[in-house]
């Protein structure tokens, strides 16, 4: 008997014979879901990077740090479960339509590295630096973006031009 947690679930991209117009939603769904993935992902990896810049560096107080760590931490495991879910939807895509792949890359550690560096573009060897494929992807977050996301991206976008 398979515990109803790790029974698999019936939807097309699980399926031997897909049906066309379920796939269709499905995909629909999957591409949602791994934008929602992208953005956390975004917004987990500049706190963490504030958490270094700001925190960390801002103070000599060894409670405070101690204190920063652990928050550290606790975004370490919420990037951990935003890759996790993004490569199984990734999957699940390629399994449904796998023209997807030019958008929806595989996930790296250089990817998800954080980065306390601002680009200064006179330092040298600034002009090798690139930024990740997930900053350069188009994500619907708009003005309803942390400020602390929306200042690092324009960095990234304005270093990136």
């Amino acid at each position: 008997m398979v515990q109803p947690a790790l029974r698999p679930l019936l939807i097309p991209s699980t399926l031997k014979d897909q049906c066309p117009s379920y796939c269709v939603v499905e995909l629909k769904l999957r591409t949602r879901q791994v934008i929602r993935h992208l953005s956390a992902l975004h917004g987990a990896i500049t706190d963490k990077s504030f958490q270094y810049s700001h925190v960390i560096r801002g103070t000599p107080q060894k409670s405070v740090q101690t204190r920063a760590h652990s928050v550290i931490s606790k975004l370490n495991a919420i990037i951990s479960f935003h890759c996790c879910v993004y490569l199984k939807c990734r999957a699940a895509i390629v399994q449904l339509h796998p023209g997807t792949l030019s958008r929806f890359w595989v996930l790296s550690k250089q990817d998800v590295k954080c980065s306390t560096a601002l680009v200064n573009p006179n330092t040298p060897g600034s002009t090798t630096l690139r930024p990740s494929w997930i900053w350069k992807i188009g994500l619907a977050g708009g003005r309803n973006q942390p400020h602390a996301l929306q200042e690092c991206e324009s960095h990234i976008v304005h270093y990136c031009l």
